[in-house]
């Protein structure tokens, strides 16, 4: 699945002169927040942000069916049989709720592994079928609520303060302004910057600020553009709720 874009908080020092410019119109501060967010996300690997899902999975059957149970499709310790075992599309930042034949199951009767499989641990297995077409209450059926991403780290709202007051600076033309002269151009002309391409902008990966920045080689030392993506012919098939 694609990257999950999400806004965060973004703290802004008060004492930043341009940020507090009389001529910088509040929806221009939103839209400036708006831009900082976006760039943020898109330098750091598109790694952060956050939705909540809820799936109702319905595993694929063995290519060979055999007289053994089959082995899951990753080895966790315990754990011989595939039934056992889900992909979700991750990455898992938190299960909020499993349903099974209508009701809630026991969050200590699983565990989510390297960040993408559900594993149940407690014996028991996760249903291979199940009605699609009956009320999540009834009988038969199976359902997955989970938050996919990650959860943008604390040092991040920091980050995209100080490009807010940076963002502001290019806007009113303020020679101390750090960001590099294309993207003071740009700001200057109509301030948002596509969150799709911050790389054009940015083709180092890096915004000239130096506390972003080090935040920047912190989370993406080696600045990807995206985060990597697995995908395998029998994986688990979903209906999104």
């Amino acid at each position: 699945m694609a990257p999950v874009y999400s806004g965060m908080p973004v703290l802004v020092d008060q004492s930043c002169d341009a940020w507090t410019d009389p001529t910088i119109t509040p929806e221009q501060q939103q839209m400036i927040e708006t831009t900082a967010v976006s760039v943020l996300w898109a330098l750091s690997g598109r790694q952060f942000g956050t939705e909540v899902l809820t799936v109702r999975p319905v595993m694929p059957r063995p290519a060979r069916p055999t007289n053994r149970l089959a082995r899951p499709r990753i080895w966790v310790t315990g754990i011989n049989d595939y039934r056992a075992v889900i992909d979700l599309p991750g990455p898992i930042e938190e299960i909020t709720e499993v349903m099974q034949d209508g009701d809630v199951v026991d969050p200590d009767a699983y565990q989510v592994h390297k960040g993408r499989y559900l594993v149940r641990t407690d014996g028991k297995v996760w249903p291979v079928h199940q009605s699609i077409t009956t009320p999540i209450t009834g009988k038969n059926t199976f359902q997955v609520s989970y938050v996919r991403g990650r959860y943008w780290p604390d040092a991040a709202a920091i980050a995209a303060g100080l490009l807010c007051c940076e963002l502001a600076r290019a806007h009113l033309r303020d020679p101390d302004c750090q960001l590099p002269d294309n993207v003071r151009s740009i700001v200057r002309e109509g301030i948002s910057i596509d969150f799709s391409s911050p790389n054009e902008f940015f083709p180092n990966g890096m915004t000239g600020i130096p506390d972003v920045d080090l935040w920047l080689a912190s989370v993406n030392p080696d600045g990807l553009t995206q985060t990597s993506r697995v995908w395998t012919p029998d994986a688990t098939e979903f209906w999104y709720v």
